[in-house]
């Protein structure tokens, strides 16, 4: 394996790393609170083209499927998911909540993910958190920027947090405790 570039600017440990749809784009996050994203068609600098710092300690960041520049972004020590058009970094796109109980003992994310299973429907985000026992999905639609916590759907009795979820097309796969759940959310039915 040879490499092809290399982004030098995060003074701490990396946590997530998402390459862009373009295949030119990568997005990273760091114990050192920055998301940096970069094109990689450029000479590495000691920045990133785009900084953005938001959160703490970022754990996650991820693009939406056929967005172009919409980015996820979720922190382990913080009840919220902050979505960022890069084109506008200077402030979160949309902030949700909504999907950790206030009870919990950590009130933590478990790594969310952008979900758009067919390219008619606005992407949504996947969730879930400590103390729910479900999935929650947001959906994003008209107007800019308007976000709907559509739904929250309970995982066996309810005592299941969902940690990982991966999804493609309209396939998703949740992790909760030592299990794998496959699902096939209901989205865009109303």
């Amino acid at each position: 394996v040879s490499v092809r570039w290399r982004g030098e600017y995060h003074d701490r440990a990396l946590k997530s790393v998402a390459l862009g749809e373009d295949n030119n784009t990568v997005a990273t996050a760091g114990d050192d609170g920055l998301i940096g994203v970069s094109d990689i068609r450029k000479s590495p600098g000691d920045e990133p083209d785009v900084s953005i710092t938001d959160h703490d300690r970022p754990h996650t960041v991820s693009w939406a499927p056929g967005c172009g520049p919409l980015l996820l972004s979720a922190c382990s020590s913080t009840d919220k998911i902050l979505v960022h058009d890069i084109r506008s970094p200077s402030s979160p796109l949309a902030t949700l909540r909504g999907h950790t109980v206030a009870s919990a003992r950590k009130r933590q994310i478990h790594r969310p993910v952008f979900y758009r299973p067919y390219p008619s429907l606005s992407p949504c985000v996947l969730s879930g958190g400590d103390g729910v026992g479900a999935l929650s999905i947001f959906e994003f639609g008209s107007p800019k920027g308007s976000v709907t916590a559509k739904s929250r759907g309970r995982l066996g009795d309810g005592g299941i947090d969902p940690q990982a979820v991966a999804v493609l097309g309209c396939r998703v796969a949740v992790s909760c405790g030592d299990e794998v759940h496959l699902l096939k959310p209901v989205y865009g039915v109303d």
